[in-house]
């Protein structure tokens, strides 16, 4: 049985906050945390796959270039 793909989300490791995905840290103390993850998910995370709004749709991994 296939296991389940989760969507990029935050979650905590010896007391810092983490992406999912990548492991990419986040302050926990930062004001505006869930704004910053969600811009995070967005420009890194997002495939280029569009619906017929024009919104991108499934996750998926895209490295960040250096």
């Amino acid at each position: 049985m296939a296991r389940p793909v989760l969507p990029p989300h935050l979650i905590t490791a010896d007391g810092k906050k983490l992406c999912s995905v990548c492991h990419h840290p986040f302050d926990p103390r930062m004001q505006g945390l869930g704004a910053a993850f969600r811009k995070h998910v967005e420009e890194v995370h997002r495939s280029t796959q569009k619906d017929e709004d024009g919104k991108l749709t499934a996750p998926g991994v895209v490295k960040k270039a250096k």
